[in-house]
């Protein structure tokens, strides 16, 4: 019967006192190639370039909204997503990133953002508040 219970134990932890890395038992993989070609949301870019364009001015403003301009022109309206490779990837990925974080940092952002939410509760409840009326939030809520 002892020897039952030491088989359905689990085995104790082992710890090492090395200081050493523990050993992996596969080593990393390298980095993959980078991808060819992005798909972007141009739907989104054209929502950054508005929301920018609303923004109060700031020093890489004019830049940005110029830059959104450039990337989205070869593209018509009806499209909502692109493929983009070469040239205009590298650009995309050194450009935009940026660009989000500056239009992020303004003032002002939070509001903007909230303004062009499409979500009619949300348009609703920033009615209410904007009217003075008080909302408490309850356990209900």
């Amino acid at each position: 019967m002892e020897n039952n219970r030491h088989i359905l134990s689990p085995p104790p932890d082992v710890v090492s006192s090395s200081s050493a890395p523990p050993h992996l038992a596969h080593p990393p993989s390298p980095p993959g190639p980078a991808a060819e070609f992005l798909i972007v949301g141009l739907f989104a870019l054209r929502l950054a370039r508005r929301l920018i364009e609303s923004l109060d001015y700031y020093s890489e403003r004019n830049a940005d909204v110029v830059w959104l301009t450039n990337f989205l022109a070869p593209f018509d309206q009806a499209y909502a997503l692109a493929k983009i490779s070469g040239p205009q990837r590298d650009d995309y990925v050194a450009t935009y990133q940026n660009i989000i974080r500056r239009m992020k940092r303004q003032p002002k952002y939070p509001v903007r953002f909230m303004q062009m939410n499409p979500d009619s509760s949300m348009q609703q409840a920033r009615r209410g508040s904007e009217a003075g009326e008080a909302r408490v939030l309850t356990d209900r809520k």
